[in-house]
């Protein structure tokens, strides 16, 4: 009885299936999930200069139902349930500001990001590079006023906002309308973004690294969620 001789395998078909498989796994690597899958593995600079890699440094979502890492001036505060989880609320005071400190105190070239929904507004302020008693960049969003303003801050002026180089532009704020924030530095440019439109673009030299914190003025209430602090790496 004769036996069947195996067949043997077309090269052309071996070929086009190494070649397959290349194509998919290089598909992979480009991903932008692939690093995720890698702890350690360094992601880009959210700043987008070329070359950079950042560390996210803080990050607090509130899904614990309690703070971590942040410390307040005032009692006008909660982490409370909104929606399917968990959100950060802060009011001001009829003495003046609540203010909200988190993230490095050495923070140079990066991204702050948040969220933020005014539940009533008033002023809503974002320091960085700050030293507090000392001198500042402030970002200030005034929904009442419909505008949003870059400037530097410093002691010796008595804290009075000197608006950055093309650091003010008009801005209709919304109540119960969650908002995406990005603050970027990169040395001496400042970009902000909000729900992923650039809206300011600055430049200014004098503070090179120094701490943050959010403060909320007076009547103002607002609701905080995923921040996130992202420091630049060379």
């Amino acid at each position: 009885m004769s036996k069947n001789k195996p067949k043997k395998v077309d090269r052309t078909i071996i070929v086009a299936l190494i070649g397959l498989a290349g194509t998919v796994l290089a598909a992979l690597i480009a991903s932008p999930w692939f690093g995720q899958l890698l702890p350690g593995t360094p992601q880009p600079d959210p700043s987008g200069e070329p070359g950079a890699v950042s560390d996210r440094v803080f990050w607090e979502d509130f899904e614990k139902g309690y703070t971590s890492g942040l410390s307040f001036t005032s009692e006008e505060w909660q982490v409370m349930e909104y929606g399917s989880g968990f959100v950060l609320e802060v009011s001001g005071t009829s003495d003046g500001n609540t203010t909200v400190s988190f993230g490095p105190n050495d923070f140079s070239d990066g991204a702050i990001e948040f969220k933020l929904l005014f539940v009533n507004f008033d002023g809503f302020i974002l320091s960085f590079r700050s030293d507090v008693d000392l001198e500042t960049y402030t970002l200030y969003l005034a929904p009442t006023g419909g505008e949003i303003q870059l400037g530097y801050g410093s002691a010796a002026n008595d804290w009075e906002l000197e608006l950055l180089e093309d650091g003010v532009r008009s801005f209709n704020f919304t109540e119960n309308v969650w908002y995406n924030v990005k603050l970027e530095a990169a040395d001496a440019k400042i970009t902000l973004w909000i729900d992923d439109k650039k809206l300011l673009t600055s430049q200014d030299s004098r503070l090179k690294k120094g701490g943050m914190e959010f403060a909320i003025q007076y009547v103002g209430t607002v609701l905080l969620d995923d921040i996130a602090v992202y420091q630049s790496n060379p």
